[in-house]
């Protein structure tokens, strides 16, 4: 086989081996879009009927905006618009909680979104309690009034 023959093979090889790999990047990144960016984000409906047992004092507003500090602001912002540090690098973008589509959603639906997490977003599970999901809810609500 001539020089030529085999770089032109050679050639050939990378060039589909290069293509593939740009098909299954993009194959990759559609699986991604659609299992989270391109699907709403239901809570079950039982999860979505649960009340929020939680009274939305005073007090448990700030302790839900110091959680939200410590657990979701490098995501979701310090006004909970998406827009934390971390945003950038997430796809999906993390949500704009003081967005209607946010507000409208029930506190049981936010409190299983929470506990559950989905993809980029960790379960708080095993890092709050029942109670300071309670708690992070009641701060989030106070971010539509602060919208800006």
């Amino acid at each position: 086989m001539s020089p030529l023959r085999t770089v032109s093979m050679t050639a050939r090889g990378a060039a589909i081996s290069f293509a593939l790999l740009a098909l299954a990047g993009r194959a990759s990144a559609a699986r991604a879009q659609g299992a989270h960016g391109g699907t709403p984000w239901d809570a079950p409906e039982r999860a979505a009927h649960r009340s929020n047992p939680v009274l939305a004092t005073d007090a448990v507003v700030d302790r839900g905006h110091m959680l939200f500090h410590q657990t979701c602001e490098l995501c979701h912002g310090p006004k909970g618009h998406g827009d934390g540090p971390m945003s950038t690098s997430l796809t999906p973008k993390p949500a704009d909680l003081a967005a209607d589509h946010v507000q409208s959603q029930t506190d049981g639906a936010l409190f299983w979104k929470i506990y559950s997490g989905r993809g980029m977003m960790p379960s708080t599970q095993a890092t709050l309690s029942d109670e300071q999901r309670w708690a992070v809810i009641d701060y989030i609500r106070t971010l539509a009034a602060k919208r800006q």
